[in-house]
């Protein structure tokens, strides 16, 4: 049995204090001795010393963990963006021949309104020369001596789709317009068939697509065409600013719309729009119906032509 006794006053009064008066402050440990029945002094412990190559002690710090944020999965889909080839604001523009594609008289109203100013006649400070048939030849020997730049009607219908096309997606759906060149060993491809493609490259100054659907191959890009859903809505629909419900959005009056792609987000199936408006719609089957499928081309043309 021990028994300690002990007596405490701050540093402060001790360190003022001097001699006996100091001493009886300091701090006294006893110890019984149970033979002698007396209180013995408790030798003070022996401070142990730390020889070389004896380890510290070391308290060691738990260290929190950092959740780890959750990566978002990556879209299912690649966007590429389209930019026209120039800006029409302040161009002069003319036509020159016969048109089948499309209505001289819109397609010129269409180029004024983007800021085009179009010629009546063929002058030197001419932008871009746009030629149809039947054209005089002192007209063409003309636009080479200046050297003005030329379209015939499907670059000017290509220009007015990518004007509203200003992104596209990949994989996307093609139209087979040409099996020439195909360099395919049996191929089966057919003039109207459709394809799905992922990729493009370019090889000898020559673009080619890597097709993923029906078969895996590498075929020229000039041999396709790229195919857009026409979609019709009983009701206004509401355009979102990207594949997500909760993104903005505000309400689309018209009732057709051109879409190039389709992407399935948790309970809805959201569609891209590139024409009228460029933006995300749902896809209500119960009030909207898929009208036909087209290429740029094609759909330019039925609103450029003459009623």
């Amino acid at each position: 049995m021990e028994l300690r006794t002990s007596t405490w006053m701050s540093d402060k009064l001790i360190s003022g204090m001097q001699g006996k008066r100091r001493e009886s402050f300091t701090l006294e440990v006893k110890r019984w001795n149970s033979e002698k029945n007396i209180l013995e002094p408790l030798p003070p412990p022996v401070a142990q010393k730390r020889t070389i190559g004896m380890p510290r002690k070391r308290i060691l710090k738990t260290k929190k963990k950092k959740k780890k944020k959750k990566k978002p999965k990556p879209l299912p889909f690649r966007e590429i963006k389209i930019t026209p080839r120039i800006n029409l604001k302040g161009k002069f523009m003319i036509f020159l021949g016969e048109f089948s594609s499309f209505s001289e008289r819109k397609t010129s109203t269409w180029f004024k309104r983007k800021g085009a100013k179009i010629l009546s006649r063929l002058m030197k400070k001419t932008s871009v020369a746009i030629l149809g048939s039947n054209i005089p030849e002192e007209h063409l020997e003309r636009i080479e001596k200046h050297n003005i730049e030329t379209w015939d009607e499907e670059d000017v219908l290509i220009f007015i789709a990518t004007y509203y096309l200003k992104s596209d997606f990949i994989p996307a759906f093609y139209r087979v317009d040409s099996i020439e060149n195909i360099d395919v060993p049996d191929h089966e491809f057919q003039i109207g068939d459709e394809v799905e493609l992922n990729d493009k490259k370019k090889k000898n100054g020559k673009y080619y697509v890597h097709v993923t659907k029906p078969i895996e191959c590498w075929i020229p890009e000039d041999n396709l065409a790229r195919i857009f859903e026409m979609w019709r809505s009983n009701t206004e629909v509401e355009l979102f600013e990207k594949p997500d419900p909760q993104s903005s959005h505000f309400k689309l009056k018209c009732q057709t719309v051109m879409t190039n792609y389709t992407y399935k987000f948790e309970n809805n199936t959201m569609m891209h729009v590139w024409y009228p408006k460029s933006g995300w719609i749902i896809l209500d089957e119960n009030n909207m119906d898929l009208i036909k499928k087209c290429t740029a081309s094609e759909f330019i043309t039925s609103k450029l032509s003459e009623d």
